[in-house]
């Protein structure tokens, strides 16, 4: 309805109204705003025809989707439905990052629990040289060995 208004502001009158042009510019607005929330969270059917292999191929920052779920306060229009689908990505995604806290918490928990009996096991300067010899990146979580120390090369 927006659109139509605005188009025929645009051709039926030859004068730039103020209501017109503040018309055009909540439209928009509100079509960049729900470019953004699609680009984030498509609707089921876009979604099947954009994600062929199952993966999202662009991601976005959780800030991205807290600033669009704050903008929508400042848009009179209906747009419950993207906003609830925002709303509901940013909840899943939330959780599954607190769960992805609390599971490393618990494998360097469980790490250290491991160095701490093996250092019981044995002696100081052999669970060094183990330790040393091992290392985790935290970067890209692949296990490099130190070849200075491998016992294997």
């Amino acid at each position: 309805e927006l659109e139509e208004a605005v188009y025929s502001a645009e051709s039926d009158i030859s004068v730039d109204l103020e209501e017109a042009i503040e018309m055009k510019d909540l439209l928009k607005k509100t079509q960049l705003w729900m470019e953004k929330s699609s680009a984030i969270v498509p609707k089921r059917s876009a979604r099947k025809k954009k994600r062929g292999n199952g993966v999202n191929e662009e991601k976005h920052k959780m800030m991205e989707i807290s600033n669009l779920i704050e903008e929508a306060a400042t848009i009179p229009l209906d747009i419950a439905d993207e906003l609830e689908r925002l709303k509901i990505e940013h909840s899943v995604t939330f959780s599954w990052r607190l769960q992805a806290h609390r599971t490393i918490r618990d494998i360097i928990a469980a790490f250290e629990d491991f160095r701490k009996e093996k250092s019981s096991i044995y002696s100081s300067s052999e669970v060094k040289a183990a330790t040393q010899a091992v290392t985790i990146s935290a970067n890209d979580g692949k296990e490099r060995v130190d070849p200075k120390l491998d016992t294997k090369a």
